[in-house]
């Protein structure tokens, strides 16, 4: 007889269920094959190891088709998609199904265009090497090239070689690629990082030939070969690409390797202030730099470019070269030396000489129509080995005015030595040259704020303190405003003459308010602009002193006279406005604020006070003392000024006060103000 019994604990997992993508890139090139994954996964997301079935994958949405191997089976319920391709670019979205199983999509993908090389500069010649076997003739080279089309933001690792023409696009070739350091092997680690277009924009390359028994001969053609990969990916085993543009070998060999003289070259040196060094010359045969230059090298640097001694790897070149390749007394940093065709080759010799920086910028460059330049160097006849310089007399290939080491097109200060280049204030101008060394962007007569509310007009003053100061207000201003609360009102003060902002204010104005503000002496204008563009609707606006003096009054009052009513902008024509600070001749109380003048049948007359210093002139100046009244609009349009002199009679009798008596009659609209008058 048995007894029961009890089993251990155990989970009943449930079957597979949905199917999910794992490991899906979010972006690729048309030349990459994607690997991923498609997960058969359990209610609770977690894999299901028991499924086995086919997947199959296809596009949902994407502007192509994609090719591989598009059914796999799963092991341990994960299918592994390997080698998929994309025939156009564009974004993806890949759905996964599976007999029995929810279907999947996957996240979408970019697509990019196949990645691209722009050979952006590339020489004709360069230099062979000295016997068969073997090269103590090293001489640079330099190429810039362009990568398009890989992925953004990333770093970016170089393989270079020199290669034959002859070659199989798989041979890398030879040659000693400069690392930063030295030449040294074909890697060049954190060649450059791409942008967020996937752009490397221009990379300079350095390379030199090297001692192969093979290649480097006078003559043979040649190529560059060049392989990339992310800075921690491996390299492909073939090339990536093959530049379409060539260059051939000079014979430059102590002894010749060739028995032809159609190969052989010579030597162009030149020197340039110490703030080109580093940066690239190309030699052309035309004046306009038209073309593939002839021949293409960095100018001398600080740091040594041969990775071994210039004993080792410079011997056999002429002494000249050699110190300018080396680093070697007398040459200094800016001196630059390079190979050049001679014979057939350069019927027109050298006839320009350009100056380029690391980003391919046009530098400078200097010219000869000839090939034979100024101070006697002539570039069209030379012979083998010859070695042709160019002098200061044949021109500055970048100039540095104030000899402080940095050429003009970079000098923070070009007439003021300042090596340092230092720029307190990250302005751009350097301290040597700066009138305000301490306030960026900034000179005296610029606007400026000294934190002062009772102070306008601020601006810095003369350095090298360059303070900012204002001028003191002396008058209290209002802006008074009857708003419709429509659409925003806002307000100016600005400075005639020079129309320079002194106040402003406004917004999101409603019903009946106040701004206040304050003016120093001086003349200036009102500007009220509408942001709707159809005024106050019923509304207007006084500008006033705080004593309740108006300055513009341009009110709606009940019976439908004035205010601000339709138009964007309100203005007193011609820019015109007032002076401060406000003496004491107005209207008399009788004058103001009427609207009902009579200028038929008896006219009438507007009356201004009696000024004591005008009202002295009666007798013994008549024809040029007197008054003068405005009449405006403060909306624009009319702008009427008419002048009173003692000696007009106006209908009324001679006396002290009859020129303060305007009759309201038929005026012309044109009006002059004679000189001399009070």
């Amino acid at each position: 007889m048995l007894t029961s019994g009890l089993s251990g604990l155990f989970d009943v997992l449930g079957a597979a269920q949905d199917l999910s993508f794992a490991n899906f890139r979010s972006r690729a090139s048309l030349a990459h094959r994607s690997t991923f994954q498609v997960e058969a996964l359990r209610a609770d997301a977690t894999v299901a190891n028991e499924f086995t079935g086919a997947v199959t994958i296809s596009v949902l949405s994407g502007p192509g088709a994609i090719s591989g191997t598009l059914t796999q089976n799963a092991v341990f319920g994960s299918a592994t998609f390997s080698g998929i391709s994309f025939d156009t670019p564009g974004t993806y979205i890949l759905t996964a199904t599976a007999s029995g199983l929810n279907d999947g999509n996957s996240p979408g993908i970019l697509i990019t265009l196949l990645p691209t090389l722009t050979e952006l500069v590339m020489p004709q010649y360069i230099g062979s090497k000295t016997i068969a076997g073997g090269n103590t003739n090293r001489t640079p080279l330099s190429a810039c090239l362009q990568f398009d089309n890989l992925e953004p933001n990333q770093v970016y690792k170089l393989d270079l070689g020199i290669g034959l023409t002859s070659d199989a696009a798989t041979v890398l070739g030879a040659g000693n690629a400069w690392n930063g350091t030295a030449f040294s092997g074909s890697t060049v680690n954190n060649a450059f990082t791409t942008d967020a277009n996937g752009s490397s924009g221009p990379v300079w390359v350095f390379m030199e030939a090297t001692g192969n028994g093979t290649r480097f001969g006078g003559g043979q053609v040649h190529n560059l070969r060049i392989k990339y990969a992310k800075q921690a990916l491996s390299f492909p085993a073939n090339p990536n690409f093959v530049t379409s543009a060539t260059f051939t070998s000079l014979d430059i060999a102590p002894t010749a390797l060739t028995g032809a003289t159609s190969d052989d070259g010579a030597y162009l040196t030149g020197s340039g202030p110490i703030c080109i060094g580093g940066r690239y010359v190309l030699a052309f045969d035309n004046v306009a730099g038209t073309g593939a230059p002839l021949s293409v090298n960095m100018t001398r640097q600080a740091i040594a470019t041969h990775s071994t001694s210039p004993t080792d790897n410079l011997v056999n070149h002429p002494a000249s070269v050699r110190a300018i390749l080396g680093l070697i007394a007398p040459s200094t940093i800016g001196d630059y030396a390079l190979v050049i065709p001679i014979g057939a080759n350069s019927p027109n010799g050298v006839r320009r000489i350009e100056l380029r920086d690391a980003q391919n910028n046009f530098v400078s460059a200097i010219t000869d129509a000839d090939g034979i330049w100024p101070a006697g160097a002539n570039t069209t006849s030379n012979t083998r080995r010859s070695v042709v310089s160019l002098s200061p007399a044949d021109g500055a290939l970048a100039p540095d005015a104030d000899s402080d080491g940095i050429c003009d097109d970079d000098d923070n200060c070009v007439d003021d030595a300042n090596p340092g280049q230092e720029d307190g204030d990250s302005d751009g101008v350097g301290d040597a040259c700066d009138v305000c060394p301490s306030l960026a962007n900034a000179e005296p007569g610029d606007a400026c704020d000294d934190g002062f509310s009772t102070t306008v007009l601020d601006v810095i003053g003369a350095g090298p303190t360059c303070g900012c100061a204002g001028t003191p207000c002396s008058t209290d201003i209002d802006f008074v405003y009857q708003a419709d609360g429509t659409d925003d009102l806002f307000w100016e003060l600005r400075q005639q003459g020079s129309n320079i902002l002194v106040q402003n204010g406004g917004g999101s104005l409603v019903g009946t308010g106040t701004q206040g503000t304050c003016l120093p002496d001086g003349d200036f204008y009102l500007v009220v602009t509408d942001a709707g563009g159809d005024g106050i609707v019923g509304g207007g606006y006084i500008l006033k002193i705080n004593s309740a003096q108006r300055l513009i009054d341009n009110r709606y009052d009940e019976f439908g006279h004035g205010g601000f009513t339709s138009g964007a902008t309100s203005q007193i024509a011609g820019g015109e406005g007032f002076t401060l600070p406000i003496g004491t001749d107005r209207l008399i109380t009788a004058s103001c604020d009427r609207h009902d003048w009579r200028t038929i049948c008896t006219p009438e007359y507007v009356v201004a006070n009696g000024n004591p210093l005008v009202t002295a002139q009666y007798g013994v100046t008549n024809n040029t003392s007197g008054y003068q009244m405005w009449w405006y609009n403060p909306n624009g349009g009319y702008s009427f000024k008419r002048i009173q002199y003692h000696s007009t009679t106006n209908g009324l009798a001679a006396s002290a006060t009859r020129a303060c008596h305007f009759r309201i009659n038929a005026w012309a609209t044109s009006w002059s103000m004679a000189t001399s008058t009070t």
